[in-house]
């Protein structure tokens, strides 16, 4: 039997997810003036791209399938393999089995990917992904290309003078960061960035009516990236762990292994007590 996954909405789908909004961002990122809400056809696809979240919009307009995915943590240059893994299920769902073997051409949406970052790492303003970067054949036969947008509220780029709405979603991420402290748990962060949205007329009607589910969304979404963080920093620990480990049997002088790895003299004098290397 299928597992049956049920995947939770991001704050960022659940925000765009409305015509009005998606078809602003649409405009901004591509230039396309020519389409109107009427003409789109929001698609409700049962996939998460990032973290095990729904945090894709996409929807179909005439011939064009148009996706867009925020993706918050580090910049992940596998996106084109993963909106591919997304566009063969899309083509599945539009077509049947047996279509496939038909003599004629079955039209298909073409799409256009893209990518919205907020994380910590510096990135182009707009940058472009593409799959034929992963094969080792120079003359690839398939090509995938991702485009990618800075949206960090500090980054005041263009794509946020152009799309309101963008602006808005980036000015409440920036606030939640703005709010983490040690004294301030995850949920109080993310009330106090929602009320300071409200407050200035921000994102204000969407607030207001799901104030609760926004808290509780961006609270997990920030939780599982601190886990994450705090995951792969206890691994890079365990790997120097390791490394002093090699240079204590080596004998080498604690003050220059600390200069290596970074770890103070004292860390270090206790690892070489604790395995009897020192």
């Amino acid at each position: 039997m299928a597992e049956n996954i049920q995947y939770k909405d991001a704050v960022f789908r659940s925000y765009f997810k409305d015509k009005h909004r998606v078809l602003s961002l649409y405009r901004a990122v591509s230039g396309d003036n020519s389409l109107t809400e009427d003409d789109i056809e929001l698609n409700d696809l049962a996939e998460a791209l990032v973290n095990g979240k729904r945090n894709d919009v996409s929807f179909v307009s005439g011939n064009k399938l148009i996706v867009l995915i925020e993706h918050q943590s580090t910049i992940n240059y596998n996106m084109p393999l993963r909106f591919l893994s997304y566009l063969s299920k899309f083509y599945n769902k539009l077509t049947s089995a047996k279509a496939t073997y038909n003599k004629e051409r079955i039209p298909l949406p073409s799409p256009q990917f893209y990518v919205f970052y907020n994380g910590r790492e510096s990135t182009e303003e707009i940058s472009e992904m593409k799959l034929e970067d992963a094969f080792s054949d120079s003359n690839p036969v398939i090509t995938l290309k991702v485009k990618a947008f800075d949206i960090r509220y500090e980054r005041n780029s263009r794509l946020l003078h152009d799309c309101q709405e963008m602006m808005y979603y980036s000015i409440f991420v920036s606030k939640v960061e703005e709010y983490k402290t040690p004294e301030v748990t995850a949920e109080q962060a993310v009330l106090k960035a929602v009320n300071y949205c409200i407050e200035h007329d921000i994102m204000k009607e969407f607030m207001e009516e799901h104030r609760q589910e926004v808290v509780n969304m961006f609270t997990e979404e920030w939780n599982l990236e601190e886990a994450k963080r705090v995951a792969a920093e206890e691994a890079r620990n365990e790997s120097k762990i390791e490394a002093i480990i090699e240079m204590l049997k080596d004998q080498l002088p604690v003050e220059k292994i600390s200069k290596y790895t970074k770890f103070s003299v004292e860390q270090i004098e206790e690892i070489g007590a604790r395995y009897a290397l020192l």
